[in-house]
């Protein structure tokens, strides 16, 4: 199941465990901070399995157009400045590293403007 509202601050983490440390349980902990007893029991477990209140780092999506790419596709735009979207997506696409992905012009789009250029 996912979670269905925002994260704690790492403040309130901290004052979490600091009350726990302190003796109060955690039922006790839950009533005083107005927040359900199975967030206080996860943040207390965590806390003890790692260490620390941070989360873990989330993986989410791998890029599709790596860092080196951007700086290639910076050098294109720069050599050709009065070419086409659709010029400089072809360019990029013939020079790209793995030749059997095409990146789309929109994905084009959206780095050049990330990039600045």
């Amino acid at each position: 199941m996912g979670r269905k509202g925002q994260e704690l601050s790492t403040d309130v983490k901290n004052m979490i465990v600091e009350m726990f440390q302190n003796g109060f349980s955690r039922r006790k902990i839950a009533d005083i901070l107005r927040i359900p007893k199975s967030t206080v029991i996860d943040n207390v477990r965590n806390f003890l399995d790692t260490g620390s209140v941070e989360n873990k780092p989330r993986s989410g999506r791998p890029l599709f157009v790596k860092p080196r790419d951007y700086r290639k596709l910076e050098r294109i735009v720069k050599t050709s400045r009065r070419s086409s979207l659709c010029d400089i997506t072809n360019k990029f696409n013939e020079e790209i590293v793995f030749p059997c992905l095409n990146v789309p012009s929109s994905t084009i789009y959206i780095n050049m403007g990330i990039t600045g250029v």
